[in-house]
């Protein structure tokens, strides 16, 4: 779609302007193409892909201790705007704004979105479930460039008084040395140790060292 709306499908936004700008070109294809697409009605989609556009942008959505929210700050209300200036120009489906994540990856993967933000699991996602959608990525960007990017996590949960303690642990440090790690970025994660990030990444899609 980059391409057919001569745009460089290598260059992606990076700034606010730049996003809509795209999404604007990319709509103009017309029929059923639509410049831009987020779950609406997603909080988990929305926190990931949101937030680091006020992130970028200098601002935040707690105080720096936590304890108050700051969701008037210009950088959020900012960022708000953006989205609603997409909307009202029809650049988003109807349908995304009350999307409670079941198209995530879904609407964008069917050939008819130019843009969506998601995170580094949407490498591994795309790869698997839609291995023929030709797709490139780039950072979620702020206002006026610069980048951020949403670091989520899972825990190792283990039941109190486990007889099998020692097999967990050899579990946990299989997990975390660079073969259990290697595996799991094969298959859609991203490694947790800096320190072997780019041996695990080695010969895997080169969109993952972005």
């Amino acid at each position: 779609l980059f391409k057919q709306a001569g745009l460089d499908p290598e260059k992606g936004p990076a700034n606010w302007a730049e996003i809509e700008a795209d999404a604007e070109k990319v709509n103009a294809l017309g029929g059923d193409i639509k410049g831009f697409y987020f779950s609406g009605n997603c909080g988990g989609c929305n926190i990931f892909t949101f937030t680091p556009l006020v992130w970028a942008s200098g601002g935040d959505i707690l105080s720096e201790d936590g304890s108050k929210a700051t969701l008037d700050s210009p950088q959020l209300r900012g960022a708000i705007d953006l989205y609603r200036s997409m909307v009202k120009k029809g650049l988003v489906p109807e349908g995304a704004q009350t999307d409670t994540g079941a198209n995530f990856f879904a609407a964008f993967a069917g050939g008819k979105i130019g843009l969506s933000p998601s995170g580094a699991f949407a490498i591994g996602a795309l790869n698997t479930q839609y291995p023929d959608v030709d797709y490139g990525i780039t950072f979620l960007p702020g206002k006026d460039g610069g980048w951020s990017s949403f670091a989520g996590g899972d825990n190792f949960v283990v039941t109190k008084g486990t007889k099998k303690i020692a097999v967990v642990k050899e579990f946990l440090d299989f997990a975390y040395s660079l073969e259990g790690q290697t595996i799991l970025a094969k298959y859609g994660s991203l490694p947790v140790r800096n320190d072997i990030a780019k041996d695990a990444l080695k010969d895997l899609d080169p969109r993952y060292q972005v």
